[in-house]
């Protein structure tokens, strides 16, 4: 980006290519986020994606895409919307993208001829869990599933091995539309977790791989209350960059960074950024995690990103009633990545709802005796991330799906899939029989987890 002059004017030409009234895959117009003298001070872009959900989803399908670029300058903001934008917009129409290369069979027809994914890992969740959902009519998990149990499946290539893998495309996709006409049945929601944008195809893959062992380190540290040490900031770069983001001493929060990293010989750390609010008031807790091989640009990042999560708060506070009534009722449900924000940033109920914080913080370390494991370019850096990713999930596969309008602009969006370690999921239903989470003890924290 540095190497531009002005840097801003070529960000800016690489939106306008992607983004009008009538071409591009954006609309037009993007703008950046109000600040207000007591909160943080960021500079952050923000936008509406045309509704591609109702075409490749459904007519009366609801998607939050949760587009927001941030950082210290706008330079950051605008490439960080831009390429969320375009990651976005591939995980929704890859369904489409990848139709032809569907599959539907049994795992027991599939598995006579080729490798197939193991079915434990499809069986996520318990059958308490299945039964409520049913009950409830949401559209994540249907029953579960068997051998004997036809599903789309698409063949990607095995990092480890030189194969191929089937793997289930509703996992794969974002949206995905079981063929009722074959009887498919929906086993298991899909989210972008692993998938990345970038400009060139070593940094996308390494962001792929990032984002799920990061989300794996985080799943496991929140639902089994693994013991996270907090890291002291004492780094006085970080310190004047927080100071220039009202995030000081005079902040309006406490910053409380933990640790989260799971894995004695995970070269990746995994932070995750409590903000809570010093007078109790809204937004009360905010929580941002961020991965990396470099521990201080990764506690940043952790920082910007919770910082950033405080203007959906006052959003939903002034726009969103049906939002505000269900976080404020005695029994909220928490069915979207945005409830389970807005219900720690309400300031309702503090107390109880510092208790699913508190108990995950245990010791202290100190940010300068973090080794960085950073490699000298990005290739390097995806070696290193490939042989820790070899060690935890030997079955894991990639794909590429570029969409052809980002690929002719220089763009790369990967898809990893790693079937050994945890993914996102719906706060109100964790992965609790995936075998990943009952290695580590199973779900024990009765608090749904804050990640937006």
């Amino acid at each position: 980006m540095l190497q531009y002059y002005p840097s801003f004017n070529h960000i800016f030409d690489k939106l306008k290519v992607l983004s009008g009234n009538r071409t591009g895959i954006l609309n037009q117009s993007q703008v950046p986020v109000c600040n207000h003298p007591h909160d943080v001070y960021l500079k952050s872009v923000t936008g509406q994606m045309p509704d591609y959900h109702k075409q490749f989803i459904g007519e009366l399908s609801q998607v939050s895409y949760h587009i927001i670029g941030y950082g210290s300058h706008y330079e950051e903001a605008l490439i960080r919307y831009l390429g969320e934008s375009i990651e976005r917009y591939a995980s929704v129409i890859s369904g489409d993208l990848l139709s032809d290369r569907i599959v539907y069979a049994s795992y027991k027809e599939l598995s006579q001829t080729d490798r197939v994914m193991p079915l434990e890992y499809l069986q996520v969740f318990t059958q308490e869990q299945i039964d409520r959902c049913n009950a409830m009519h949401i559209t994540m998990c249907d029953k579960m599933v068997t051998e004997d149990d036809i599903l789309g499946w698409v063949k990607c290539p095995m990092f480890f091995e030189d194969k191929e893998m089937y793997v289930p495309a509703q996992m794969l996709c974002i949206g995905y539309k079981t063929n009722h006409a074959v009887g498919e049945k929906h086993i298991i929601p899909g989210f972008s977790t692993g998938t990345a944008s970038h400009t060139s195809l070593e940094a996308a893959m390494c962001n792929s791989l990032i984002e799920y062992i990061q989300i794996d380190s985080m799943m496991l540290s929140w639902h089994t209350k693994k013991p996270c040490p907090k890291v002291v900031i004492d780094d006085p770069d970080i310190e004047a960059i927080l100071e220039e983001a009202r995030l000081g001493k005079e902040s309006l929060y406490e910053i409380i960074p933990i640790d989260m990293t799971v894995g004695e010989d995970n070269p990746l750390y995994t932070f995750g950024i409590i903000l809570k609010n010093k007078h109790e008031e809204g937004p009360y807790l905010l929580f941002g995690v961020q991965a990396g091989l470099d521990p201080k640009h990764t506690l940043l990042r952790g920082i910007m990103e919770a910082s950033a999560i405080s203007y959906s708060y006052y959003y939903n506070l002034l726009y969103r009633k049906d939002s505000l009534q269900n976080i404020e009722s005695e029994d909220p449900l928490f069915l979207d990545l945005d409830s389970n924000v807005f219900y720690y940033a309400h300031p309702k109920d503090r107390a109880y709802k510092w208790q699913a914080f508190e108990p995950l913080i245990s010791g202290e370390v100190l940010l300068s005796e973090l080794e960085n494991h950073s490699g000298q370019d990005k290739r390097e850096d995806l070696k290193i991330l490939l042989a820790y990713t070899k060690k935890v999930s030997p079955n894991a596969v990639f794909l590429d799906i570029t969409p052809p309008e980002a690929s002719e602009k220089g763009w790369y969006v990967t898809r990893v899939l790693t079937p050994e370690l945890l993914e996102m999921c719906i706060p109100a239903f964790p992965f609790a029989n995936h075998p990943r989470m009952r290695q580590f003890g199973g779900v024990t924290n009765a608090f749904v987890h804050p990640m937006p």
